[in-house]
């Protein structure tokens, strides 16, 4: 068995549609056959884990493409983006 690394992830806001794909990863135990232990945040506001992020008490934060980052905090940088097909909307 291959060893575990222990991440926090916090949403960008509440728990909706959008973090279906790390629910489902969380649920199946896909992340923990990957070697992942990945705790799930949802945070009070929408910008809560920016500051979690500058204050080091997370590791990851997902945001919505919508609402830009950059302007928030220069130093961080966004390592993917999911797409939705336009019949979602």
């Amino acid at each position: 068995m291959q060893p575990t690394t222990k991440l926090t992830l916090t949403l960008e806001w509440f728990l909706n549609p959008d973090h279906l794909p790390f629910i489902a990863g969380v649920t199946t135990g896909a992340y923990e056959q990957a070697g992942l232990d990945i705790t799930i945040i949802e945070p009070d506001d929408h910008y809560d884990g920016f500051a979690e992020l500058q204050n080091q008490s997370i590791d990851l934060h997902v945001n919505e493409p919508i609402h830009l980052f950059e302007h928030y905090a220069p130093n961080l940088r966004a390592l993917g983006c999911f797409l939705r097909p336009m019949a979602a909307y």
